[in-house]
């Protein structure tokens, strides 16, 4: 049976009556849940057989559609501009109410870009809260885990920005780290999908994901999951399905 398309103001939500588990995809910086970002992915997740027991979610924590406004200003509220960690306090609270309306007993996080960081203090938050979280998996599709040199470029002319000075803080890794084992504490387990044309971010070996994946694609470029055809989307569509049949590295 189709899934069903409930869209709200803050996510689009594909679902099948009786499914009990559900994928929640975040955006990068300078995205949107919208077609202008992830084009088709949405239609293709929604009526992939492999994925017929598994509901999926578009999550957006930038207000703004226009791409620039976001990159500039993320989430901003008045004046005011909320820290990842906030963020991820919001998406802490959709899934709690989604959960609680639908009654998933699962729930995966897969986080494009910033979207990752956001996914990871997201779980560890869910965890800390001590409220019984659902989150059992994280996915980060070419997650910053060491500073690039675009990031210190744009941390330099954009101070101000507490998304941007998070990429390119030199404490990414450790913070990471400690992330990623509190959540393996608790049974979360990570995936890292490495984007191998990305020339954009570095792989940093010291960051412990449970496991890595490597397909041909680009960090920039989100289309690349947008058509059925390519590695990058075969290897998100498979991790939904099943975000632990990949063996640990």
């Amino acid at each position: 049976m189709a899934k069903k398309h409930y869209r709200r103001k803050e996510y689009d939500l594909y679902r099948s009556d009786g499914n009990r588990r559900l994928c929640l995809i975040i955006h990068g910086l300078g995205g949107n849940k919208g077609k202008s970002y992830w084009a088709d992915l949405a239609q293709l997740l929604r009526y992939d057989p492999k994925l017929a027991n598994v509901d999926v979610c578009f999550w957006e924590f930038a207000t703004s559609k226009r791409p620039l406004a976001n990159l500039l200003a993320l989430f901003r509220r008045g004046r005011r501009i909320s820290t990842i960690p906030e963020v991820a306090r919001s998406l802490d609270t959709v899934i709690k109410g989604l959960t609680a309306e639908y009654g998933y007993d699962e729930v995966a996080l897969a986080g494009h870009s910033l979207g990752g960081a956001v996914a990871l203090l997201a779980a560890e938050y869910g965890v800390e809260t001590g409220q019984g979280s659902k989150i059992t998996d994280v996915c980060f599709m070419a997650t910053p885990q060491s500073p690039p040199g675009v990031a210190k470029v744009a941390a330099r002319v954009a101070r101000w920005n507490p998304h941007i000075s998070w990429l390119a803080s030199k404490d990414v890794n450790a913070v990471m780290n400690v992330s990623l084992r509190n959540m393996r504490l608790c049974g979360i387990h990570s995936t890292y999908v490495h984007y191998t044309l990305d020339e954009l971010l570095p792989l940093a070996e010291e960051v412990e994901f449970d496991c890595r994946l490597d397909c041909e694609g680009e960090h920039g470029w989100p289309a690349t999951v947008n058509n059925a055809n390519t590695e990058a989307y075969r290897t998100l569509r498979d991790w939904i399905a099943n975000p632990r049949a990949a063996p640990h590295d």
